[in-house]
């Protein structure tokens, strides 16, 4: 029996829509990793961020070279699972670019206008 996916319009009480991520950025040795992103669904456009702190370990699988990835400023979000907290269940980020597999201790969404 599979675990039901936590998304991230879900958890922000948003309708499904557009997510483009911009940035993923590894702080604190590795222990913290911070996902930029925009969604879109329109009229509403909002730029979040996730913060993911207290990582224990990261898969990181990446699907295009450097060459090719320099062409890109963002790239859309395919499928996603947030997991749980506290290293409960993993969480699954996968791009055209990458993809990232994390046990985390707790996220953090921040939302900016």
């Amino acid at each position: 029996m599979s675990m039901p996916k936590t998304l991230i319009h879900q958890r922000l009480g948003w309708q499904p829509g557009n997510i483009m991520v911009q940035a993923l950025r590894l702080e604190q040795w590795g222990s913290r990793l911070v996902v930029v992103a925009l969604y879109r669904h329109p009229p509403l456009e909002k730029r979040f961020e996730l913060i993911f702190t207290d990582c224990r370990g990261i898969q990181w699988y990446v699907q295009k070279s450097l060459t090719e990835m320099r062409r890109y400023s963002d790239t859309p979000l395919l499928t996603h699972d947030l997991g749980e907290e506290n290293h409960q269940r993993t969480a699954r980020l996968a791009t055209t670019l990458a993809e990232v597999i994390l046990s985390y201790g707790t996220l953090t969404i921040e939302v900016h206008d």
